[in-house]
């Protein structure tokens, strides 16, 4: 099964990438691109809630 699909940094539009988070029960989801001008992650407990997370965008 594929992961589900993540947005673009809204930073540097770079891809972000999954992590295992230190106790390995969370899922992280962060960008690591070298020129992004921020340091920007999100985790949860699940995989669904960290990608829903890291999808929402502020409304204009």
């Amino acid at each position: 099964m594929s992961k589900p699909k993540l947005k673009p940094c809204p930073f540097c539009g770079e891809v972000p990438k999954y992590q295992g988070a230190r106790d390995g029960l969370e899922t992280m989801i962060i960008c690591l691109s070298d020129s992004c001008p921020a340091i920007l992650y999100t985790y949860a407990y699940t995989e669904k809630e960290a990608v829903e997370r890291w999808n929402k965008r502020a409304k204009k």
